[in-house]
């Protein structure tokens, strides 16, 4: 790296680190706004570097000097306390006018003290617009009081210039003329820095803007896409419902006469026909089941999903489940102990889908326990800011290994299908439990230990919602919008 080029990066740094310093917190996040302050700390951070020849050349070329100059190069040097107060937070705004007001005064006050109209550092004024424009960027409130500020300096000049005799010094002809070429210099250098730095920020702005362009382009097609995904499930929940609907007509028909035949062999004592028929009824009903799991997964996947609570007393509720259970229950030869709390009893819900869900944890627990016990606890507790009754059941069967636990409750998943060929079954009623629970505004966990046993705890609203809640928001989110 050239010596040019380590003079540049440490120059860069040094700004970056005041810039840094001196940057108001309220600009953070802002980029138009910190743009304009960073210029802004960038013309007084070098302002007075290059406005202090004008008074050098004054001091070294004029043969007698006075508090002209003095004054002159205090008006300078003021420039490097205004990043105090921007950092301090005092009105950006302000701070320019303020600023502008002493650029104006500098020059007219050089001006009016060394040539008059035909003053050589009248070149400063260059730098008003230029510092101007670099400044508001596009706030036509403040373009107007600057233009009002410019406007009165001038005719204040022009009334002082006209009154008073401007004062006579002896600076030498020539000195005049190196005086002119000194401040053309440096307002070359100074509006040249300026104008360097505002294209790097423009350049940043563009790729900026290319930055926020792509990535809208990017966010457009998420959007499509997550349509096109949303469309497809819920082309596939239509897909679901609508075969569900067909399998479940005949199905009908399939038990229906099943019971009927199974009926007359019972009649004539035909044992071997009265078993198979068991076994086609058997298939039957766990069709019929898994079918109504289907449809419920498609109602809660499509939106369509409604509840229909109702006051019900929870004990009386789970002795239902329990009855409509027992037989498998007392096949594996399970005994099974209830505890409801008395504080829990009294509930709002759908009937209907409570009873499936604690049944098909219930089931579950009775299908992988043999001669084990089944207990059923309820408690009080909270979801969020409502009331809510925590349901456990556990048992004391095979249980379920670590590696299977965390996918029990999803749909469609290679784990899940694996855990379904250990432990017998789709696995989808506990697919269909964990969503019905999710719909209710509730939730269901499960922990285990292999070999020991389960608990299943099963977490729901006092009142069940009407609408799902997930639903409910999802409805509102375009009226919103």
């Amino acid at each position: 790296m050239s010596t040019a080029a380590k003079i540049s990066t440490l120059f860069s740094r040094c700004y970056w680190h005041l810039t840094e310093y001196f940057l108001p917190d309220h600009v953070a996040g802002k980029p138009e706004a910190t743009n304009q302050a960073r210029m802004f700390l960038l013309s007084h951070f070098l302002g007075p570097c290059f406005g202090l020849s004008a008074p050098l050349a004054l001091y070294l070329l004029d043969p007698t000097p006075g508090f002209e100059i003095l004054v002159l190069a205090a008006s300078i040097l003021s420039f490097w306390v205004f990043p105090f107060p921007l950092k301090w937070g005092v009105s950006y705004r302000k701070l320019v006018m303020i600023s502008i007001a002493v650029d104006w005064f500098a020059i007219y006050w050089a001006c009016f003290h060394f040539g008059g109209a035909h003053s050589p550092t009248l070149i400063w004024i260059l730098i008003i617009p230029v510092l101007s424009v670099f400044y508001i960027g596009g706030d036509r409130r403040m373009t107007r009081d600057l233009l009002l500020l410019g406007a009165a300096s001038s005719l204040v000049f022009m009334a002082v210039y006209v009154v008073f005799e401007p004062p006579t010094n002896d600076i030498p002809t020539a000195a005049l003329k190196v005086l002119g070429a000194v401040s053309a210099f440096a307002v070359m250098c100074y509006v040249s820095v300026m104008a360097i730095y505002y294209a790097r920020i423009f350049d940043a702005g563009a790729d900026l803007e290319q930055e926020v362009a792509r990535r809208k382009m990017m966010t457009a097609e998420l959007q499509r896409s997550l349509q096109a995904a949303d469309r497809a499930a819920s082309a596939k929940s239509e897909f679901l419902a609508r075969m569900s609907h067909e399998l479940r007509s005949p199905l009908n028909a399939i038990v229906g006469y099943g019971e009927l035949l199974r009926e007359s062999c019972s009649e004539d004592g035909d044992r071997m026909l009265d078993r198979d028929l068991g076994r086609i009824l058997e298939a039957g009903d766990y069709l019929t089941r898994l079918i109504d799991r289907i449809l419920t997964l498609a109602k809660i996947d499509s939106g369509k999903m409604r509840f229909n609570p109702k006051p019900h007393d929870l004990a009386q509720v789970i002795e239902e489940v329990i009855s409509g259970e027992r037989e498998l229950i007392e096949t594996n030869g399970n005994r099974v102990t209830v505890s409801v709390a008395p504080e829990t009893s009294a509930v709002v819900i759908d009937h209907m889908y409570v009873v499936q869900i604690i049944a098909s944890i219930v089931k579950n627990a009775a299908i992988h326990t043999r001669d084990g016990a089944i207990s059923i606890a309820t408690e009080a507790t909270r979801l969020g800011n409502k009331d809510a009754i925590k349901i456990s059941v556990s048992d004391t069967g095979c249980g379920i290994a670590q590696d299977v636990l965390p996918v029990i409750f999803e749909t469609f998943l290679t784990e899940r299908e694996a855990a379904a060929g250990r432990y017998g079954g789709t696995g989808l009623a506990l697919a269909v439990t964990s969503k019905l629970c999710q719909a209710m505004g509730g939730q269901v966990t499960a922990e285990s230990v292999e070999g020991e046993g389960s608990t299943f705890h099963v977490t729901l609203p006092k009142r069940t919602p009407a609408t799902p809640p997930m639903q409910a928001q999802a409805l509102r989110l375009p009226m919103a919008a």
